[in-house]
């Protein structure tokens, strides 16, 4: 059964300047995020908070961004590190990063 979905955009041009703030990374994302970053930064840090962002509106009990961890599988594909039963999707498409998650009791 879906407990809940959701979803969010982050503009990538508008997270490059939120990380130049190291104190904003440190805020947002965990350790294990911040050691996980690869490929273009900017995007990187941008999927991670739209998919904590989607997280957040499925979930609705969750108000801090440390509470939400968001890893790679082997394959490349985004999961939630410390929440069970949430399905997480996130893309990158004109300047955008998108995250759709669901959850599931």
């Amino acid at each position: 059964m879906i407990k809940g979905i959701g979803i969010d955009t982050v503009e990538i041009a508008r997270m490059a300047k939120s990380i130049e703030k190291k104190a904003f990374i440190e805020k947002c994302f965990t350790e294990k995020e911040i050691a996980n970053e690869h490929g273009d930064k900017a995007s990187y840090y941008a999927t991670r908070f739209a998919g904590k962002e989607a997280v957040f509106k499925a979930i609705k009990e969750i108000d801090n961004c440390l509470e939400v961890e968001i890893l790679n599988n082997d394959d490349g594909s985004p999961y939630v590190s410390n929440i069970d039963n949430v399905h997480l999707s996130i893309t990158t498409e004109a300047g955008l990063a998108t995250a759709f998650c669901i959850v599931e009791e």
